[in-house]
């Protein structure tokens, strides 16, 4: 009986022994066929990442739209309508001119911060269009309206372990 016992253990040992040796070779393989196609789709991804897709024409045509709907409502003191009219444009065509005058409807309408990351974006996205007479156009901006930018300092008295401050959350 005790025999008996050794034997099914060694059955059961070998038996898991060949499974095991199975599903690795399993593994091996599958990591050998799916491993081309996961690099591909990596290679795929970043490509598509650094290169955002171009707007198609109805896009444009509705962000040109948008624009000049957007200069006629600025240019009227409107600036509680141009200003999502701009955001609506820029989100369909990116276009430092329209970034621009994004910031530039901010500034008027009282949103100083807003105005201010705005321009500073609008100086980067001009350099990286060739624009630089833009770019130093949009960082003026941003320097003139620094100073009515509200900051904030949080100086705690005491020092606790895990102390942090969070925004928005």
């Amino acid at each position: 009986e005790a025999d008996d016992h050794t034997y099914v253990q060694a059955q059961a040992q070998a038996k898991r022994r060949r499974y095991s040796d199975r599903e690795e070779m399993s593994l091996r393989t599958r990591h050998v066929v799916l491993a081309p196609f996961a690099i591909a789709s990596l290679l795929m991804a970043q490509a598509s990442y650094a290169q955002p897709a171009a707007p198609s024409a109805n896009d444009q045509a509705a962000a040109q739209a948008l624009f000049d709907n957007a200069r006629k409502a600025m240019d009227s003191g409107d600036f509680a309508h141009a200003c999502p009219m701009f955001e609506s444009s820029q989100k369909l065509d990116p276009q430092p001119g329209t970034q621009f005058n994004l910031a530039a409807c901010y500034d008027k309408g009282g949103k100083a911060a807003s105005a201010w990351i705005t321009y500073q974006e609008a100086a980067s996205a001009s350099a990286a269009a060739g624009r630089p007479e833009w770019a130093e156009k949009a960082k003026e901006k941003a320097a003139t309206i620094e100073p009515r930018v509200a900051k904030i300092a949080i100086l705690p008295v005491t020092q606790y372990a895990g102390f942090e401050v969070r925004r928005d959350g």
